[in-house]
């Protein structure tokens, strides 16, 4: 047995009760599609001190499923833990490859360009980053290997958009300039952007707490 798997066992085997099921259920769920986080982007969008925040953390993500969950699982087809090792079953749906992990990459691509701009607003989103990251390992979907370079191209994505937007498009009209650097983004990643946007089958949840999290980002931003 290799590290990688020697871990997510021992997780399994030492970790799991019928309480931390239900928080890491919620934690995975909360960021299916990546809608918390899109939530966060849309809401941050209206307040002008905060408007350049959200634009870079939904180009971020856009820039993230394209390479992620369109080139990198598609490369390396690695299978889901459950598929590998049947003795363990998962607490949710995970359809498709394993490597690198979306719900990891999407998750610190958006906290990462969050603490770019603020860092007592970034340091919230790293701590949901990182509590949704080991939800996927504790809910028996992803390999600790599938986490971890999901979490590293997430960042990856976040720091290259936020220093593009800072090289070719000056704070003083970030709106106007930003969509246009959206716009020349979405060449490579408009296929993708509808899966981001669907309907969150799980309910309403998710939505209070995009909203209650963005409440929170704009206030730490606020003078």
């Amino acid at each position: 047995m290799g590290l990688d798997t020697g871990i997510l066992i021992w997780i399994q085997d030492n970790m799991r009760s019928a309480a931390g099921d239900a928080v890491m259920e919620f934690f995975s769920h909360s960021a299916d599609l990546s809608l918390i986080w899109v939530l966060i982007g849309v809401v941050l969008l209206p307040d002008k001190r905060t408007r350049r925040m959200g634009l870079v953390v939904l180009a971020s993500m856009a820039l993230c499923y394209v390479l992620n969950d369109l080139v990198l699982k598609e490369i390396f087809e690695r299978p889901r833990p459950f598929v590998a090792i049947e003795e363990y079953f998962p607490l949710v749906d995970a359809p498709g490859y394993s490597f690198p992990s979306g719900h990891a990459s999407s998750s610190f691509a958006a906290a990462t360009a969050i603490l770019l701009h603020n860092r007592k607003a970034g340091a919230l989103a790293m701590i949901y980053a990182l509590m949704v990251a080991f939800s996927r390992l504790y809910n028996f979907v992803h390999y600790p290997s599938d986490v971890i370079a999901g979490a590293l191209l997430g960042i990856a994505c976040a720091v290259s958009v936020f220093l593009i937007a800072e090289k070719m498009y000056p704070a003083g009209n970030e709106f106007q300039s930003f969509l246009a650097f959206l716009s020349s983004l979405s060449h490579s990643s408009k296929s993708s952007a509808s899966p981001l946007l669907a309907a969150d089958h799980e309910g309403t949840p998710p939505v209070r707490t995009a909203t209650c999290m963005a409440s929170m980002i704009s206030s730490l931003v606020a003078p």
